[in-house]
């Protein structure tokens, strides 16, 4: 429960600082003279992101309760309002995201708590792109069915991790950061096991590493 409520906490201290750039973003716009669509567009950013810091919160007050209902939810609108709301900070370095995804796959869970495992999956390739500075950085989500299952995938081309870390990614305080906390993919383990009654797992590609979901 303890872990629980610090990724929360986490989360939120993740979405505050979206926040923040994008509050800055639009006063250099306001100085600037930008168009008001732009203006318009960076304001809507800020109110999807307060909503979203607002879900958050009351997540964080749900984990002391019991008897939550599970609603349906469709996972590409949930992928989409992550992205649009992570849009400004991968722009601000530079990384392409690329997003394909089946329409019609549809999951009954805890729509705020998946949303919060993929925010949590795209820092983290954004944070080791950054690190290893590379070229082209670039992150592709997927989301498609496979042998009836709903499958996300996050990979990233930032060179992978060493097969003899790989397997404890998951594990709890472990982290390859030197300012990391090793609490987010554990918790992201646990939500969708425990809570989306999927799995998790992490490959090596090519040239990064794919982070994938089963529901």
């Amino acid at each position: 429960m303890i872990d629980l409520v610090f990724t929360q906490i986490m989360s939120v201290r993740q979405l505050q600082q979206l926040l923040n750039l994008l509050v800055h973003n639009l006063a250099d716009t306001e100085r600037g003279g930008r168009p008001d669509e732009q203006r318009q567009k960076m304001v809507t950013h800020v109110e999807d992101l307060l909503q979203h810091m607002s879900l958050t919160i009351d997540d964080f007050r749900d984990f002391f309760r019991t008897g939550q209902e599970q609603m349906l939810f469709d996972l590409k609108e949930s992928v989409g309002k992550i992205l649009d709301l992570f849009a400004a900070d991968l722009e601000r370095h530079g990384i392409e995201t690329v997003f394909d995804a089946e329409d019609g796959l549809y999951v009954t869970g805890y729509g705020n708590e998946f949303s919060h495992v993929l925010l949590n999956l795209l820092n983290n390739a954004k944070e080791a792109l950054v690190d290893k500075g590379s070229s082209a950085p670039r992150i592709h989500i997927r989301l498609f069915q496979e042998e009836g299952k709903k499958v996300i995938t996050v990979r990233d081309n930032a060179g992978g991790v060493p097969d003899s870390i790989r397997e404890q990614l998951f594990e709890s305080h472990f982290t390859t950061k030197k300012t990391g906390t090793g609490i987010g993919l554990y918790i992201a383990k646990i939500i969708i096991e425990k809570r989306l009654h999927g799995s998790i797992s992490a490959h090596n590609t090519g040239d990064g590493l794919e982070l994938r979901i089963e529901l």
